[in-house]
């Protein structure tokens, strides 16, 4: 399962109620090192490489993907204050596997976190390869780890999709209103699994409980 930590608002009701899933352009991502790069060459058969040139691709690529960002945990402290709106939120799990988009190698990669956060550098023939530029929209510092995230990149860009998976499961957060609670069960019904967050009483850390 993949979880996707959600701050409610109207635009979340709307995606709600339409099954449907918000896709960004890649480069409206928080990170400004998206999709960056180092040459481990200069030039092309004695020709040189001109930076402006390569800069105004990354960029353009940028413009032409969507990247929708999951994670593998439900728990994590920091994700629950950034993107569930300070706990008040929730998170979305969705089920991955063999026949959804999810589970397509093709479509949904892990992150890498570079352990020493240098860029990772390619030999510019290699750009065109298929698993390079996988990896170049993959790669991440390791300053985003806590985020174990997860990706699914496409062409398709400031627009909603439907769910790449079953929406399968919902976990409040620890501040989510009652009446929030009580609207989504209305919403999605008894065919969802529904968990909440709790602080622990003895460590820094969210434990997840299953309801009823």
């Amino acid at each position: 399962m993949l979880f996707k930590y959600r701050s409610i608002n109207c635009y979340f009701w709307e995606m709600l109620n339409k099954r449907e899933i918000w896709c960004p352009q890649a480069d409206s991502l928080n990170d400004p090192f998206e999709f960056e790069f180092q040459l481990s060459e200069q030039n092309v058969l004695g020709i040189p490489i001109i930076k402006k040139e390569v800069d105004e691709a990354k960029a353009l690529t940028k413009r032409h993907f969507g990247i929708i960002s999951f994670a593998e945990i439900c728990n994590s402290i920091q994700m629950w204050a950034y993107y569930a709106d300070a706990h008040k939120g929730v998170c979305l799990g969705f089920e991955r596997n063999e026949e959804n988009d999810l589970g397509n190698w093709d479509y949904c990669l892990p992150v890498i976190y570079h352990p020493d956060n240098e860029l990772p550098a390619y030999m510019p023939l290699k750009l065109e390869d298929r698993e390079s530029i996988a990896k170049i929209f993959t790669t991440k510092s390791f300053a985003w780890n806590h985020e174990h995230e997860w990706r699914a990149v496409t062409r398709k860009r400031n627009t909603s999709i439907p769910y790449p998976g079953r929406l399968a499961r919902v976990v409040f957060g620890v501040c989510t209103t009652q009446e929030n609670r009580e609207r989504i069960m209305e919403t999605l019904g008894a065919k969802v699994k529904y968990s909440e967050a709790r602080m622990s009483e003895t460590h820094y850390k969210l434990e997840i409980v299953e309801l009823d």
